[in-house]
């Protein structure tokens, strides 16, 4: 854990000293958001029904700093550094002898690297294409069980990778306000590291990753 605390500062550090040396960039501030998603491999105990499992969207947060440089009229390089708040839901059938409800809150720092094409003097919007990149802070597993009436609370933060990757998709449109843009984003994120139930949860095994849609609404700093 002690190596989570260090991350935010020196990354800041680094994507601020890169860009001081552009003379072509610009600054703001994000907040929106998200929305994160089961997507499963394998179910280990889960057992497929007509019912079960029952996974559905569950509402996070978002909130950030990014800077973009810009390699021509239409093209520039997007860097974020955002704190996420991701939950993820599910309910699962294990037998005749349990329904799982299942929680995990991750506190996530992202790091998207996004390709912006910009096409806002034709009056279109923008394009955002990238690598999400990102760094498991804190999380918290939860689980309820419906027969049993039992339940556990745990923090399992030792027990994700450091380190993840994601494919990042957006759209967005900018509106010009006196001295600064309006921005408007909607972007979809699939996450491409396998997380395991077996480390944590007394009950299942199994692999999953997640997706996530997320709308952000930001200020853009010339």
């Amino acid at each position: 854990m002690k190596t989570r605390r260090y991350i935010i500062p020196v990354l800041v550090l680094l994507i601020l000293k890169t860009n001081a040396y552009s003379h072509q960039f610009s600054q703001g501030v994000k907040f929106g958001l998200n929305y994160s998603k089961f997507r499963e491999e394998k179910y280990g105990a889960s057992i497929p029904t007509g019912d079960y499992p029952k996974i559905n969207y569950s509402q996070g947060y978002s909130a950030g700093v990014f800077n973009e440089t810009v390699i021509s009229d239409k093209f520039s390089v997007v860097n974020e550094i955002s704190i996420r708040k991701n939950m993820l839901t599910r309910t699962i059938y294990t037998g005749p002898e349990d329904i799982l409800d299942e929680e995990i809150e991750l506190n996530y720092l992202s790091l998207p690297i996004l390709l912006k094409v910009d096409l806002n003097k034709m009056g279109l919007p923008y394009f955002l294409l990238g690598l999400d990149i990102g760094f498991v802070l804190k999380a918290k597993y939860k689980y309820f069980s419906n027969i049993y009436n039992d339940h556990g609370d745990f923090e399992i933060s030792d027990k994700f990778s450091l380190f993840g990757t994601g494919l990042n998709l957006g759209i967005g449109k900018k509106f010009k306000i006196i001295k600064f843009y309006l921005l408007c984003e909607a972007n979809y994120i699939f996450s491409m590291t396998n997380y395991k139930f077996e480390k944590f949860s007394p009950y299942l095994t199994g692999t999953w990753q997640y997706n996530q849609f997320q709308l952000t609404i930001g200020l853009q700093f010339n």
